[in-house]
């Protein structure tokens, strides 16, 4: 199924279920609706991977991080003026000079503003100072309360018509849709309390999150919208308009709309324009280029890695299939003929991914040498880039660093359609790809 067309049947039938809830005055809820129905309908028609780690934290290990659930909350209260709060979790991270960076703050954002993060563990080296909010949210909640939103019937019965046509449409039933919404209000309705009180603490001027989508950022952009300070979403990765949360915002940019950013700061006119298309009033909506901070730390640093020059990086991303068999084939092939290859894991994917990865390829390369996997946060993957002469991925945004550093990116998948036309000097289908000349040809 195109994503493109997904987008466009539920804007098709977004005027069925608009919702002003007079308990959230005038907040329209399309948003949170459209990325949550977006999301389970790629999920379940793409099959994408939603494995999770299920282990659960013990008694003990309860009792043992009380100390640090406290110095959190201290943090919180004691928080001083910033410029700015910075919104992130912890799978931003990646290991870099004995220090844990946080890929899109660090190091420039965070000279003018405290990083915060919702999800993630405490890491003693973290590059610049960092609250851990998700270690405060049960607590703070606990004992000062928070705001609880919920829906009234006649506003359910719209949704619960949306979800039957969307249902009908795609064949995919949503039974626990109307539960999910439900409670990410109630989640939001948290996050909204605690941001509250940390935005008139610092007295900061801009909110500035990653994955605006997210209940804990709905919440801070909540808050933020009521006290009127200024919401921005830092680009992570591909805005495309076939992406739930960034394309084809149809009927959202007329009005200010309290869950989303004031402003999109882009990494490049392409994806400005895929939200600047859609914004009929720039004074509450707007797309910039911004940059990718990141990308330019290292385009000025020196690679320290000892590892082979000019070897092939395939970025993988949580899917059912996460390495193509005809892909497969093809590493097995090119390995043996001299290749090193750097598999490198999205942040998403967990450790039974990683297991599964790691012995499918065992079982087809025989030369273990010959290739090396990277779990995402232990290098960084600029410096990985520095040393790349082709990049090869299903639809990963990847891409779009890799081409700062000007390397070809060889796409496996048809989902990178809305990709591939962005760098037509670098961006090509696999189909297309030619190696060493004579020793080896993809038909």
């Amino acid at each position: 199924m195109d994503r493109e067309k997904i987008i466009d049947f539920l804007n098709a039938n977004y005027v069925s279920v608009f919702i002003n809830h007079p308990i959230l005055g005038k907040i329209d809820l399309w948003p949170l609706i459209r990325v949550q129905l977006y999301s389970q309908l790629i999920k379940n028609l793409e099959n994408l991977s939603t494995s999770k780690d299920e282990r659960k934290s013990t008694i003990f290990e309860k009792i043992v991080s009380i100390p640090s659930r406290l110095r959190s909350i201290a943090e919180c209260f004691f928080i001083k003026k910033n410029e700015r709060l910075l919104l992130g979790a912890n799978s931003h991270r990646v290991d870099h000079e004995g220090s844990s960076f946080n890929r899109f703050f660090d190091p420039e954002l965070t000279k003018n503003g405290l990083l915060l993060e919702y999800a993630g563990k405490r890491d003693v080296n973290y590059y610049s100072k960092t609250i851990e909010l998700f270690e405060v949210l049960p607590i703070w909640s606990f004992f000062s309360g928070y705001n609880k939103y919920s829906i009234k019937e006649a506003e359910l019965f719209k949704l619960r018509c949306l979800l039957d046509v969307v249902s009908k449409r795609f064949g995919c039933p949503f039974l626990n849709f109307e539960s999910t919404i439900l409670t990410s209000l109630r989640t939001i309705g948290k996050w909204e309390n605690l941001f509250t009180f940390l935005l008139k603490k610092s007295r900061a001027q801009e909110v500035v999150a990653l994955c605006y989508y997210s209940n804990p950022v709905f919440g801070a952009f909540l808050a933020a919208s009521r006290i009127g300070v200024k919401k921005v979403d830092l680009q992570h990765g591909p805005q495309t308009s076939t992406h739930g949360a960034y394309g084809k915002w149809k009927y959202i940019f007329k009005n200010h709309n309290y869950l989303m950013p004031n402003e999109f700061w882009t990494w490049d006119e392409s994806s400005a324009k895929t939200i600047n298309d859609f914004t009929l009033n720039p004074e509450y909506h707007r797309s910039v280029v911004y940059g990718n901070d990141w990308i330019k730390y290292w385009k000025n640093k020196n690679s320290k890695m000892a590892i082979p020059n000019s070897l092939y990086l395939l970025s993988l991303q949580p899917l059912e299939t996460p390495i193509p068999s005809d892909f497969l084939n093809f590493m097995a092939k090119t390995a043996g003929d001299g290749v090193f290859w750097w598999i490198r894991f999205h942040p998403r994917q967990t450790l039974l991914d990683y297991a599964f990865v790691k012995e499918l390829l065992i079982n087809h390369i025989t030369n273990d040498e010959s290739f090396f996997l990277d779990k995402g946060n232990e290098f960084p993957l600029p410096e990985i880039l520095k040393n790349t002469s082709v990049h090869f991925t299903c639809f990963s945004g990847t891409a779009l660093e890799a081409a700062e550093f000007n390397i070809p990116t060889y796409f496996l998948d048809s989902r990178a359609c809305d990709l591939i036309v962005q760098r037509p000097k670098l961006f090509f289908w696999f189909r297309d790809f030619k190696i060493g000349w004579e020793k080896f040809e993809v038909e």
